[in-house]
């Protein structure tokens, strides 16, 4: 729940002896990323410490056991790009969009998939009435001729900067900023913030096209 409104339900698959989270797999590899993204938010949700996915997919079971182990939020934020090269209505939209982001991760903390960080920062939004735009269309053009409509894997925050977003990632990777810069290239949006709500760190990283 975020300002009252439903996020994102979850249904364990065990919760044994009221204390350890158990998610069962049948699985023909090892665990994936959204397996522990899975479990690691289930112990925040239930408010548990100790976790185990198990796997039965294969000749003999794999059993892993997790701890939640919640550090202190940090942030770690980078402006450089954009410095000097805004104006002062967009710099007051990012200054909100900002305080939008620490109230999430202040009232929240760090552990959750990019779905549910996403929903939180958009319930977020919502509250503060500032406007955003889910998958915003951006136009590939070749000589001048528009040869594809791609929608950004992005929020369009009150038509002033993109918004990608990540979650359970050491930190933001090159990837997630070449494809911002992309979407920036094809937009009429000179600015992209990339946020990563990581394993340790809020992330925040602006770009200029």
């Amino acid at each position: 729940m975020h300002r009252g409104v439903d996020i994102r339900k979850f249904e364990l698959d065990l919760l044994a002896f009221e204390k350890v989270v158990v998610a069962l797999k049948s699985l023909q590899c090892d665990f994936l990323q959204n397996h522990y993204v899975q479990i690691f938010s289930e112990l925040k949700l239930w408010k548990k410490d100790l976790g185990l996915l198990v796997n039965f997919g294969r000749q003999k079971a794999a059993i892993e056991r997790l701890l939640l182990d919640e550090k202190e939020k940090k942030i770690v934020e980078d402006y450089s790009e954009i410095k000097g090269k805004i104006d002062e209505s967009t710099r007051q939209c990012l200054a909100k969009f900002r305080e939008a982001l620490l109230y999430a991760l202040e009232t929240h903390g760090l552990g959750y998939g990019m779905a549910v960080c996403r929903d939180l920062l958009r319930a977020e939004l919502d509250y503060r009435e500032l406007a955003y735009l889910t998958h915003p269309t951006i136009h590939v053009k070749y000589h001048g001729k528009v040869v594809r409509r791609p929608k950004a894997k992005a929020l369009c925050i009150a038509d002033r900067f993109l918004c990608g977003i990540t979650a359970i990632q050491d930190q933001i990777t090159l990837f997630d900023v070449s494809r911002m810069r992309t979407y920036l290239k094809y937009s009429d949006i000179p600015i992209g913030l990339l946020v990563n709500f990581g394993k340790s760190n809020l992330e925040i990283k602006a770009l200029h096209r």
